[in-house]
Order: C-alpha cells, then sequence, then structure tokens
C-alpha cells in the first residue's frame, strides 16, 4: 500500500445538506435571529472559532446534539442576553433541554465555492498541522470565510502534531464569517 493510500478521504458537495447539532434553545434562536459566530473564550475546536457543521452527515449531527443535550454548558453572556436568561435561569432549565438539529442549504453554491475557504479532503500532515494550530488558537482564522475537513479525534492531547487522528465517518464545515451565513439557508429546525 502506497503512504497517499493510507488518508481517510471525504468530499465537500455544495448540494448536501448541512446540520448543525445543538440544544433546542439555540435552535430556536438561530430560526429567530439567524446564525451568530460567537467568539470563545476557550480554544479547542479543530478549526477555529466559528458556526459548525456536518455536511450531509445527520447521524453525525444528532449524536453531537444528544451529547450537548445529556450536559449542556452554560453559555456565554453574549447567548444568555439573547434568551434573555440568567445564569440561574438556564440551569433551572437544564432538566427540560432536548437535542435538535438545524438543517441548512447553501442557496448559492457558486458564490459559496468562490469564497476564501480551505478543502481537507483528506487526514494527511497539512490538515494535521492546520488543526493542531487552531486547537491552540483563541481568534478566529479571519482570512478564511468556511473551512471544510475531517474532524479530530484522538491524539489532540499529543506532544506533536503527528499524533492527531480523524474519526473515520465524520466531516466538518467551519463557518468564521458572520457576512457568508447569508448563503446558508434555514430548511427545519428538528427537536426531539
Amino acid at each position: 500500500m502506497k503512504q497517499e493510500d493510507r488518508f481517510l478521504r471525504i468530499r465537500f458537495d455544495s448540494g448536501e445538506y448541512l446540520y448543525h447539532g445543538t440544544i433546542d434553545l439555540f435552535g430556536e434562536l438561530i430560526r429567530r435571529h439567524g446564525i451568530k459566530i460567537i467568539k470563545r473564550s476557550k480554544n479547542g475546536v479543530d478549526f477555529g472559532p466559528g458556526f459548525y457543521l456536518t455536511v450531509g452527515n445527520e447521524l453525525q449531527a444528532k449524536e453531537w446534539a444528544e451529547r450537548k443535550a445529556t450536559n449542556p454548558a452554560i453559555p456565554n453572556t453574549e447567548i444568555l442576553n439573547m434568551l434573555q436568561m440568567t445564569v440561574r435561569d438556564f440551569l433551572g432549565s437544564r432538566h427540560t433541554i432536548k437535542p435538535c438539529i438545524v438543517k441548512f442549504r447553501i442557496s448559492d453554491p457558486i458564490a459559496w465555492m468562490s469564497l476564501r475557504k480551505i478543502i481537507f479532503t483528506k487526514d494527511d500532515s497539512s490538515w494535521k498541522r492546520h488543526v493542531w494550530m487552531w486547537r491552540q488558537a483563541r481568534v478566529p482564522p479571519e482570512q478564511y470565510d468556511w473551512i471544510f475537513g475531517p474532524v479530530a479525534d484522538g491524539g489532540i492531547n499529543k506532544e506533536a502534531f503527528q499524533g492527531i487522528e480523524a474519526y473515520p465517518s465524520h466531516n466538518q464545515l467551519s463557518v468564521h464569517n458572520e457576512d457568508v451565513t447569508q448563503y446558508l439557508e434555514l430548511v427545519e429546525v428538528i427537536s426531539w
């Protein structure tokens, strides 16, 4: 087997549905106010702070939504203000929170593909270096409107980027520029 053949390969298709796994409170915020890219106080996401979706993988979004609903994190002040809640209100509502998937489609695939982007189709050293860099960053990667690629699994806390691995059946699309969310057309919000 050639060295190149051992890499996971994925593809980006602008015609696929996009899914955001979250909780019902946040799904309703997206329905009412659109996508807001909230700067995170913590690092640790594969492509830097942004709005994350999966391309064509509803099951992945469902798993993520269920995980978030099981142990919902306290939102930052900006989100609490949008929800018109205090921390105490949020904590009091934790037992009623439901998983939610927000489904989108790209309204203008040609315009979307002309945006500033990176598309990683395999989990090679270029992807690993990129994940390593952005997992440690605290600012959004403003030079890109969006980034697509595999989801990092084990090895993220290793001493070197070479230890990073990818989930074999997962992908992610991170949106870093709120202006380009105009191309993400809301299809439906599904809670269960």
